[in-house]
């Protein structure tokens, strides 16, 4: 795991290669830094992500897509 993914990261992988994991620490709460793999983990590289929120519970992220 990417060394500033903290404590309890979450992890999601979409094939055996690609996957995301986005900082996180104790009781769930969430960093500001996603890491984006495309070698099954392997090697990690930060990516700028942004966030919308349109009411205070709902919101949008993006992020550039996987690239191998």
């Amino acid at each position: 795991m990417p060394a500033g993914a903290g404590a309890y990261p979450r992890v999601r992988f979409f094939s055996p290669a690609d996957g995301i994991a986005v900082s996180a620490g104790p009781q769930g709460s969430i960093g500001q830094t996603f890491y984006l793999t495309s070698n099954g983990g392997q090697t990690w590289r930060p990516v700028a992500q942004g966030f919308d929120f349109v009411t205070p519970s709902i919101g949008f992220a993006s992020m550039p897509a996987l690239r191998r």
